[in-house]
């Protein structure tokens, strides 16, 4: 397609080096050239040309798909052990969800679990060498010739044998030894001066390959990196928006405790709070349609979680009703736009006011959805513990 003309290297960067890219990460099966790739540019952004061990390569590696991962669950595919490793990392060094780059890098770093250390190195048995093994694949064909059948099994040392060939210096980012590679003094140039173009590019390429592994999520090319909170525009005109509810109508409900806004509700649960029914980290959106008024407490404890399935009529209700007060205020205008993702048609969506059942099963059919894709995407069941509280 000619928009993802624009993401080639070698067009993005005017250069033959990006060309070598492609070759590089083409035909690729599981996600580990896309995050490698990551971890080189990041580490020529901070001029780190001297040796780099496999240990720190992979610590880059685990902190590039930790948000993808851990944060907003994505799957990596059946046939890849980078998540197995995320898991095994964050279990044994207890890192938060939202840790930064850095925190996660000094984590792996500082493992000594036996179990982990050895997930860790099997990481980078092939990574390094398959990277670059297109660059070579002239010389290839000798040693197909000389090896015959058993070329295969041969071909990473020898991947890593002319890597280190004086007369391949230049082809090649780096050159692989032992214990780590050597980024190429060349190639350490061309990284930093396109640093920014080649990472994005990086990324639209990993963000092609996610959503082909999670063809129902949304959003994924906004869920590869530490986000910003959901304290957005539109959420603080959501808060805005259902407390004029509050004030204009008194049926208005917390759906999770099946209490009023009342004063002695607000002094026993917390402050009115918004909640994402569906988990903000799975929409990533702070539209009207998926939030509704709640107290803090019941928000605190469901979090990311999911309500279950049994809220929606009330969901539903609160929706309404909402809409309904706020018909005549200055919030109703930028509420319709909110619901095109729900009822597309302005006309349709005025109509289904006068409707209460045509309402919620259009909401219903948006809602439902999204919370079978986020069960399966691995977010958690909520247990409420304050109905009758």
């Amino acid at each position: 397609m000619a928009s993802d003309n624009v993401f080639s290297f070698a067009i993005a960067t005017a250069s033959p080096k990006g060309g070598t890219l492609e070759q590089m990460l083409a035909n690729t099966t599981n996600c580990y050239k896309y995050v490698w790739m990551l971890a080189l540019l990041r580490i020529a952004s901070e001029n780190k040309r001297e040796f780099v061990s496999f240990k720190e390569m992979t610590a880059r590696m685990v902190a590039a798909a930790w948000y993808p991962v851990i944060y907003f669950r994505l799957n990596l595919g059946y046939s890849d052990q980078l998540a197995e490793l995320i898991y095994a990392v964050r279990e044994e060094c207890h890192l938060p969800d939202d840790s930064s780059y850095d925190d996660i890098v000094a984590a792996v770093m500082g493992i000594q679990n036996p179990d982990v250390e050895k997930k860790i190195r099997m990481m980078t048995r092939y990574v390094p060498q398959r990277f670059i093994a297109a660059v070579f694949n002239d010389q290839y064909a000798e040693y197909r010739k000389e090896f015959g059948k058993s070329f295969e099994s041969k071909k990473d040392n020898l991947t890593r044998d002319l890597s280190q060939k004086a007369m391949n210096a230049g082809r090649t980012p780096y050159v692989i030894s032992k214990d780590g590679i050597q980024l190429t003094p060349e190639w350490t140039r061309y990284f930093i001066e396109n640093n920014p173009i080649i990472t994005e590019c990086t990324y639209f390429k990993l963000t092609q390959f996610l959503q082909q592994k999670n063809p129902s999520v949304p959003a994924i090319s906004e869920k590869l990196i530490q986000p910003t909170s959901p304290n957005s525009l539109d959420f603080s005109r959501a808060k805005d928006y259902w407390r004029s509810a509050i004030e204009r109508d008194g049926d208005v409900y917390d759906i999770y405790t099946l209490r009023h806004f009342t004063k002695d509700a607000l002094e026993s649960l917390g402050p009115m709070s918004v909640d994402h029914f569906v988990p903000w980290k799975f929409v990533l959106h702070d539209q009207i349609w998926n939030l509704v008024p709640t107290f803090r407490s019941p928000n605190s404890s469901k979090n990311d979680n999911l309500p279950d399935t049994a809220y929606l009529d009330d969901f539903c209700s609160v929706q309404f009703i909402g809409l309904t007060a706020n018909r005549e205020t200055q919030h109703f205008r930028k509420v319709i736009e909110s619901y095109r993702d729900v009822i597309p048609n302005a006309e349709q969506f005025v109509a289904t006011l006068e409707n209460k059942e045509a309402f919620s099963e259009k909401l219903k059919n948006a809602i439902l959805p999204l919370l079978l894709q986020a069960k399966n995407q691995g977010f958690t069941d909520w247990t409420n513990t304050y109905r009758g509280v």
